[in-house]
């Protein structure tokens, strides 16, 4: 005869939910950055930088260039230069897993 385990209760279950629904705005959010680095860097001087370092390096000349982005350099400078501070924590999210137990 085989048992069947014990359901976790609702709030962990709650919890659950809640942290893959966080987890999946992390990465969306972070995903949505990188997309649009490189979404400029081909639309100012079409070529397609694939490394993120890349990307904000060629996203830091332009914004520092007399061009479209220079307008906008002192608040968007500062944004792309901290996404490296973030790429860690990505990684975790994108390829690690967590392990949950309840208590008990």
């Amino acid at each position: 005869m085989t048992t069947s385990p014990e359901l976790p209760d609702r709030h962990f279950i709650d919890l659950l939910d809640r942290a893959t629904y966080l987890r999946g705005r992390y990465l969306t959010s972070y995903a949505q950055c990188e997309f649009l680095l490189a979404d400029l860097s081909v639309k100012v001087d079409n070529r397609f930088r694939y490394a993120l370092e890349k990307r904000i390096n060629a996203a830091k000349a332009m914004a520092e260039a007399s061009g479209p982005l220079n307008a906008y350099a002192g608040d968007f400078l500062p944004l792309i230069e901290n996404i490296g501070i973030w790429s860690e924590r990505r990684h975790w999210f994108a390829h690690g897993f967590m392990i949950t137990a309840p208590e008990g």
